[in-house]
């Protein structure tokens, strides 16, 4: 087998000005990937839905309470969770902090990348590759969210880095060992590094059958081992996966990533529609066929490496897609459907695209039109990446109701709680009237909210023993949030174990995005802010009774609280 790096034959001038030139290009790229990082990260974009479900689970939560079923049916690798819950122990609830450690991860990835490129890729295919890798959508945009896709991202690229290293260099057994230490390591922060580190064990042992070697054998059996001692640790031991009936739900929302074994037709158009699909939608790309481009060109590169007896490295590229299928099929993990679920295959993804685009370009016959070619496709990559920036730029958020209900919050929590203790109900004094209303969308984002914006209120959730209002000598301002329980008898012994100690005083109610609705989803917050007044200092002539809550007046209407 020929262990030269992968690429075209005719490369560009590869060995003099040309080979000048492609690193240059290849530098660029990469300066712009790591301002389209960096750029996402400053502008601080709000929170959307999925990062505040995971990130509720980090606000009052201990070391140890990361291992228990974590809030709104979320999943995710124990290592990533204590990774971002000791930065904000140490920085503080607030975006930076919360996407501190999956920026770095994502900017890693591109890093890990380029060294990976350098000796898999001849000049012109790294270029391409990396111009993939760099700038894709993907990438960037679940790289810079609080959730573990990024270090999903970074594990699949480090691990294929590593045992493409120990595939052109195999006496080198060293590197096994370092996979095996790795793989055991690997699911705190990567879930789906299962299906990486299962998928390179048939490419080492396809490199071993080549080049026998006891000591490779004694590393591989090792490395294998370790593969299952990590499943063993992370998914049955340290797991804190979610009650089975949100497992249940999980399996649904995942349905579109499940083959539809059994129905050769259907299965046939799925794996289709799958592998042209968000899987391999780099840099760009989408459902319904809308990467066939690189899924034409990653179909190349893999009949061309074949045909050259690139079997390991094939293996390799490819075999991490084979675990992921039989989860898939078992109905455990998605496969396909949507991209941040398949960033692991990112790294490959690109390699083969790159690879594919080369052929391509090296087909060309004439020298001066291949380099204009050249140009021409890294000129599309740069005004892509410049396009980007612009994008974000002028849209800092990923839903405008999102960064509304986070401007609305900003002024809410400083405004209400001047001149008062103002506590949320559900948070600060523990009142919980319906369960299943803290299931939803909003109410995740309203915690992250307030857990942002209200002053203080980390260190009163730290300090309060009993969900009692921690001061007595000023009004109480109460917060229910998108509830209005009026009619239950648990709110109403509520109220009046209240008014055993204040005099409610007034009711105040904001609305922001309001009636706005998206398929079955509501964007609208509604806060409502019951006022009390400690008994001793009340005024009775102005203190409504209970039973006035119902016909309270509604203020939204004011321009500062409408939106």
């Amino acid at each position: 087998m020929d262990l030269a790096a992968l690429g075209a034959v005719e490369d560009l001038d590869a060995d003099g000005a040309g080979a000048d030139r492609l690193a240059r290009l290849t530098r660029l790229v990469i300066a712009l990937g790591v301002a389209l990082r960096l750029t996402r990260y400053a502008l601080g974009h709000p929170l959307w839905g999925d990062e505040a479900f995971l990130a509720t689970s980090l606000i009052d939560r201990d070391l140890a309470g990361l291992l228990r079923p974590l809030e709104y049916g979320q999943v995710c690798p124990v290592g990533f969770l204590a990774t971002v819950w000791a930065i904000v122990r140490t920085l503080g609830f607030h975006e930076y902090a919360l996407r501190l450690f999956p920026t770095v991860c994502s900017l890693a990835s591109l890093f890990v990348f380029d060294v990976w490129m350098r000796r898999l890729l001849k000049p012109r295919a790294r270029l391409f590759a990396t111009a993939i890798f760099a700038i894709a959508m993907f990438p960037i945009r679940h790289g810079g969210e609080v959730k573990p896709y990024a270090t999903d991202l970074l594990v699949a690229t480090s691990l294929l880095a590593a045992a493409s290293s120990f595939l052109t260099k195999p006496e080198r057994t060293r590197t096994v060992w370092i996979l095996a230490a790795a793989a055991l390591i690997a699911p705190a922060f990567s879930s789906p590094s299962l299906f990486v580190t299962a998928g390179l064990s048939p490419a080492l042992a396809r490199r071993l059958r080549e080049r026998p070697s006891r000591r490779g054998w004694i590393a591989w059996g090792a490395f294998n081992v370790s593969i299952a001692a990590s499943y063993a640790l992370w998914f049955v031991a340290l797991s804190n996966a979610p009650e089975a009936s949100v497992q249940e739900g999980l399996r649904k929302y995942w349905a579109d990533g499940f083959p539809p074994l059994g129905r050769p037709v259907e299965l046939t158009l799925w794996m289709l529609k799958t592998h042209t699909g968000h899987m391999v939608g780099y840099p760009v790309g989408g459902a319904n066929g809308a990467s066939a481009a690189t899924a034409i060109a990653i179909a190349a590169a893999v009949v061309w490496a074949a045909r050259r007896g690139e079997v390991a490295r094939l293996l390799l590229l490819l075999g991490p897609l084979a675990p992921a299928f039989a989860a898939a099929a078992l109905q455990l993990y998605p496969y396909g459907g949507s991209q941040r679920t398949m960033l692991y295959f990112a790294p490959a993804a690109c390699v083969l695209a790159g690879l594919g685009l080369d052929l391509g370009v090296g087909a060309i016959r004439d020298v001066a039109r291949r380099r204009r070619v050249v140009v021409a496709l890294t000129s599309a990559c740069v005004l892509g990446a410049i396009t980007m920036l612009v994008f974000d730029v002028l849209m800092p958020y990923k839903c405008v109701y999102d960064e509304r209900s986070r401007e609305f919050a900003r002024w809410f929590w400083r405004t209400e709680a001047d001149g008062a203790e103002l506590v949320c109900a559900k948070r600060d004094l523990g009142a919980v009237f319906e369960p299943r209303h803290w299931q939803l969308l909003r109410t995740a984002l309203y915690q992250c909210n307030q857990a942002i914006y209200a002053e203080g209120h980390a260190r009163r959730a730290a300090t309060r023993s009993s969900a009692e209002p921690s001061r007595t000598d000023r009004p109480l301002r109460v917060v229910l949030y998108n509830e209005w329980p009026v009619e239950n008898p648990a709110f109403q012994a509520w109220i009046r174990d209240l008014e055993a100690r204040y005099a409610l005083r007034d009711l105040r109610v904001y609305r922001v995005n309001r009636g706005v609705r998206s398929r079955d989803t509501s964007y609208e917050d509604v806060y409502r802010v019951l006022e009390f007044e400690p008994r001793d200092g009340a005024i009775a002539a102005q203190t409504p009774s209970g039973g006035r809550l119902g016909r309270a007046v509604d203020r939204s209407g004011s321009g500062r609280t409408q939106r």
